[in-house]
């Protein structure tokens, strides 16, 4: 609930703007036919898919909201990771930029930095998204859908500042 309730305070200001739809169930449904689901039913003209274990910026939904004016095809963001790994906490950036080759990230390893393209947690506009579908698996499901996309997207908006973060709560 703490996502949730956050994206609805920060959305209040823009009224009917912006649509938040969720979808819990007992892991009965695969994350790709969930996400697939949700991109059936929203009605609006971006789609940005988090999940519980994502959070998003102070004023995220603002500088969002701002740079989906220029109606480009997708509003970009950086992505900040805090995830356990080998018993501790990893932290690493990604700098996501249309610009950047594939969707197979390039890694800095001494500065823990990922470079990639557009991906499901940034603003791609409805028409897009209708033209791939996501796979009916319980991980990863984002990696083929990302990968799809990026030939239709052709505009880009870039907010420079860390939006996004994965916690893996």
């Amino acid at each position: 609930n703490q996502i949730y309730d956050e994206l609805k305070k920060q959305s209040e200001p823009h009224g009917s703007n912006i649509e938040i739809l969720s979808l819990c169930d007992n892991k009965e449904i695969s994350i790709g036919a969930k996400r697939q689901i949700l991109n059936d039913r929203a009605v609006g003209k971006y789609i940005i898919h988090w999940d519980d274990d994502d959070w998003i910026c102070e004023n995220g939904i603002d500088l969002i909201m701002e740079g989906l004016k220029s109606d480009c095809d997708v509003v970009t963001y950086d992505i900040e990771y805090n995830v356990p790994e080998f018993g501790y906490w990893q932290y690493s950036h990604q700098y996501v930029r249309l610009s950047h080759k594939s969707r197979e990230s390039a890694y800095d390893e001494s500065n823990n930095v990922f470079y990639v393209t557009p991906n499901i947690k940034n603003a791609i506009k409805k028409e897009i998204t209708n033209k791939v579908k996501f796979e009916d698996i319980h991980y990863k499901e984002d990696l083929a859908f990302s990968n799809e996309i990026l030939k239709y997207i052709k505009t880009e908006h870039h907010i420079d500042k860390f939006i996004y973060q994965y916690l893996n709560r």
